[in-house]
């Protein structure tokens, strides 16, 4: 392994620095190909040794915690060797890359570099700790690149605040080296839900970080914390908003942050400024009444137009991001936006209108044509929808209509006439005659009614019918011939 370890430096040395200008191409590649391929025989060779993953990193914790050996550089050496097995386990293919990333990871790598990032060491040395703590966050991005459901699992399974508070304490505190920079670029990796291929494994992870530490970005932005610090935070609050939908609702609610949000539009730095300004962005253009709602509630539009005349005539980055904002309000057609503008105290829009030069005037036009756009939609969806009841109670009536002229009946009527008739069956009653109405029905059966009375007394005046009634008509025509004349009889 040593052997293979010095012909790989003379190669990269030669390459790197003895003939650079002069070498081809040709050459250059068949050079670089035998650098990667002896760093990959070293790195197989090193695993296969059983005791030498876990000898590194023995080495690692007893060094992180004596204080004289890290003073004579042992530690920075230690960590930048870890830091070159991870770069290199890049370049295996997956399945070995995974057996090698499992060992350092059964060995405790994942502690190791919690006590890396964790420990800022001595004041006077900040810079070289910095750098090493820098090496630490490299090595956590190389394995969220590989497998980030590793460093999740683990996560979830440490007490307290373990790796990932170690994070949010570092993003938290103020450097100057782009530690910060480097913490906010691991957290956005590590919370990011398209890398999470289970569900389960998504809710149960975002739960714990809103749960716990979601609490502490919130504190952190404010008016008193530097420029920087709140920069990152208010990208990482955008990106929740982007990708966690349901969590980061409910936590703005809770920690009261879109007013903190809002004050900042005050702030002296245009960098905070900006970033607050995305992040209304970043609401809008999701088009949830959620955020809808709140920014009106919160008059955001006012702050952000008090900001935009208080910049002057200055043409600088808050100048054009208050104006794509506002083109974005009018091109989307924002419609809570616009009227809360229109139909604010101040009148935002002719406010801005007052204020505005030959290159802003059509943004604010458009914002008011827009306005009138809808409210004329409004009026006529209003009129539209009248109408169309006043069609259908029209259409109601000349239904019935023609059901009385024609005879018709609707189903209801039909129910109540069946049930009227299924009821005079039950009770033995004899139907009515269809050819009768209820008059004539009354007549007929006063016609025929024989009393007793009428059978003794049949000189009064009456007829009386005795069964069977064998009627007569008044003239017989006589079927035969069609010239005979019809027989008349006496009726008595």
């Amino acid at each position: 392994i040593l052997a293979k370890v010095h012909q790989t430096f003379k190669i990269s040395y030669i390459k790197d620095a003895v003939l650079p200008m002069v070498l081809d191409e040709a050459t250059f590649g068949s050079l670089s190909n035998m650098v990667l391929c002896n760093n990959m025989e070293i790195l197989q060779a090193l695993h296969g040794e059983p005791e030498f993953l876990a000898t590194l990193l023995n080495q690692l914790k007893s060094v992180e915690s004596d204080s004289s050996a890290r003073s004579t550089g042992q530690w920075k050496d230690l960590v930048g060797f870890l830091l070159e097995i991870c770069n290199l386990a890049k370049h295996l293919n997956p399945q070995e890359r995974h057996k090698v990333l499992s060992s350092l990871i059964k060995q405790g790598l994942f502690d190791v570099i919690d006590r890396i990032i964790s420990c800022p060491g001595d004041s006077d040395k900040c810079e070289d700790d910095d750098c090493i703590r820098m090496k630490g966050m490299d090595i956590l991005k190389l394995f969220l690149q590989f497998d980030p459901a590793l460093l999740r699992d683990f996560m979830k399974c440490q007490k307290g605040t373990g790796l990932l508070g170690t994070l949010i304490d570092t993003l938290l505190t103020e450097s100057e080296s782009g530690l910060q920079e480097q913490t906010c670029s691991v957290i956005k990796m590590l919370l990011d839900p398209g890398s999470m291929v289970e569900t389960e494994e998504k809710v149960v992870f975002l739960d714990t970080f809103y749960q716990n530490y979601f609490q502490k970005i919130a504190e952190k932005i404010s008016m008193q914390t530097d420029a920087v610090t709140v920069v990152l935070l208010l990208e990482l609050v955008c990106l929740f908003i982007s990708l966690h939908a349901i969590w980061i609702k409910y936590n703005l609610l809770r920690t009261g942050l879109l007013p903190k949000v809002k004050a900042l539009l005050r702030r002296r730095e245009k960098i905070v400024v900006l970033s607050a300004l995305r992040l209304v962005r970043t609401c809008l253009a999701t088009r949830d009444e959620f955020y809808m709602t709140h920014i009106v509630k919160y008059s955001f539009m006012e702050a952000i137009v008090e900001t935009f005349l208080a910049n002057g005539s200055q043409y600088n980055m808050l100048h054009s991001a208050v104006l794509e904002l506002l083109n974005f309000i009018g091109k989307e057609n924002v419609k809570p936006i616009l009227e809360h503008m229109m139909r604010s105290d101040g009148d935002l829009i002719n406010k801005l209108m007052g204020n505005s030069t030959k290159f802003t005037y059509k943004v604010f036009e458009q914002l008011q044509v827009m306005y009138l756009e809808n409210v004329d939609d409004d009026m006529y969806t209003a009129k539209s929808e009248e109408q169309e009841k006043r069609t259908a109670v029209a259409e109601m009536k000349f239904v019935r209509m023609r059901k009385r002229r024609d005879g018709s009946m609707d189903k209801e009527e039909e129910d109540y006439f069946e049930s009227s008739d299924s009821d005079s069956e039950d009770k033995g009653t004899p139907p009515v005659d269809a050819g009768l109405s209820t008059g004539e029905h009354s007549e007929h059966n006063n016609a025929v009614a024989v009393d007793e009375g009428e059978k003794q007394c049949p000189g009064e005046g009456r007829v009386v019918l005795q069964p069977p009634y064998n009627l007569k008509p008044l003239v017989d025509y006589s079927l035969e011939g069609s010239g005979s004349s019809p027989n008349h009889e006496n009726v008595p």
